[in-house]
């Protein structure tokens, strides 16, 4: 079973499991060629700044430490409130509880929230631009408000049986059914696996919510149509097979060793029936498509709109103005510690191709408070053109660029690097 989930799915089927998938997007298709494999094709036009893809992902997980200071929904990835006050107000006492969660500058680099007050510090060390516990205090217990309509965009948090946030009962259902079922049957395990992704690698919690879900679709497969375990399984796995992947230890980043997740996945899904998909083999692969697919994540703090309408419409006078002066002054030099940092898997996504001279690239929108990934046009595309995107600095030099590309296993021919080869 092992060599039929890592065997590559018939070429003759690829273009009907696409077609349906991008039947979901309008406006895109994937195509496919002998030297690049899978393409993403506009169907239509685009002008540039335009909307060409808002897709969730197959998979996906929070950083953990940054999930120790933000508090998102497991599901969606919507930053959870009930207020912004409250936003802000846990995540600074994260920090003051744990100093190494406080990023260094050179972590928050951003011409858009610098300052020039307040010196500088080193990861581990509480800044003096950390707004102090009392602040902390005042904003969770909604003594110190921040004057903003930003609330609408912070739902109070859900909890699951788990004991993971949601933003609403339909998300806590649906990772549930998903994943959350299956990963929290032993709490103890469970525990265990999740101190070893934040050991080593958070892209091993986006593995056990693949195989999560797999087992998930499988035993619905299995009690809807009386299939046998096996060809619920294959069924279920369907939507992985298509990934481009590669052995994790073959990739010139790997720096883990797949055997212990292995062991703790076994011990956290004991199903004899999908043993499988805990063999080393099958997670080193998982472990490869992220790294060759992964996008980054993010969901923007509310924090951000706040301090623009600040600086817009001058500081608020009052006995809370310092308070508020300071906490201005935090998001302003490390506003990103506020935002939701992950890993995720997107299908179409994963199909764009690299290009040092982009037509698309991921971008999100105010509006956009969800873990999806969103691909905006940047000049104009005509129906029938790639979208491409940089996975690098297309402004660096050459020689750098392509190493940069070796860990994606690609070899860029845009015109900028058939100019210098």
């Amino acid at each position: 079973m092992v060599a039929r989930l890592l065997a590559t799915p018939p070429p003759e089927s690829a273009p009907e499991y696409y077609e349906e998938l991008a039947a979901r997007q309008p406006g895109v298709r994937v195509a496919f060629t002998k030297r690049k494999g899978k393409s993403l094709v506009a169907t239509k036009a685009f002008a540039p700044g335009d909307l060409i893809l808002a897709e969730p992902p197959l998979a996906a997980a929070q950083d953990p430490h940054n999930a120790r200071v933000v508090l998102a929904c497991q599901h969606c990835f919507r930053i959870l409130g009930p207020s912004l006050e409250a936003h802000i107000g846990r995540a600074l006492r994260a920090m003051h509880e744990d100093p190494e969660l406080v990023p260094s500058d050179s972590e928050n680099e951003s011409e858009d929230w610098s300052d020039e007050e307040g010196p500088g510090c080193s990861q581990g060390q509480t800044p003096d631009a950390l707004p102090s516990q009392e602040i902390a205090s005042a904003l969770i217990k909604g003594h110190l408000r921040m004057e903003s309509d930003a609330e609408a965009q912070s739902p109070a948090p859900v909890w699951g049986d788990s004991g993971s946030a949601y933003c609403s009962a339909s998300c806590r259902d649906a990772a549930w059914a998903d994943y959350e079922g299956v990963l929290c049957r032993d709490a103890a395990a469970a525990d265990d696996f999740a101190s070893f992704v934040e050991a080593t690698n958070p892209a091993f919690a986006v593995v056990a919510r693949f195989i999560a879900s797999t087992v998930s679709d499988a035993m619905r497969l299995m009690q809807e149509s009386n299939k046998s375990p096996e060809e619920a399984l294959l069924e279920a796995w369907r939507p992985v097979a298509w990934g481009q992947k590669a052995l994790w230890w073959e990739l010139p980043v790997a720096d883990e060793d797949a055997d212990d997740a292995a062991e703790y996945l076994c011990a956290m899904v004991p199903d004899a029936r999908f043993a499988a998909l805990c063999d080393a083999r099958v997670i080193g692969s998982l472990l490869g498509m992220i790294e060759l697919n992964n996008l980054a994540l993010v969901v923007a703090s509310p924090a951000h709109a706040w301090v623009n309408s600040r600086d817009g419409g001058g500081a608020a006078a009052g006995p809370s103005a310092s308070a508020l002066s300071d906490l201005a002054r935090f998001v302003r030099r490390r506003g990103r510690t506020l935002d939701v940092d992950g890993t995720g898997f997107y299908r179409l996504h994963s199909c764009c191709n690299h290009s040092c001279v982009p037509n698309a690239h991921a971008f999100k929108r105010p509006e956009d408070d969800r873990g999806d990934a969103v691909v905006l046009a940047l000049r104009t595309i005509e129906t029938g053109d790639e979208i491409t995107l940089s996975y690098i600095d297309e402004e660096a030099p050459f020689e750098e660029r392509r190493a940069a590309l070796m860990e994606y296993l690609f070899e860029c021919d845009c015109p900028k690097c058939q100019a210098r080869q």
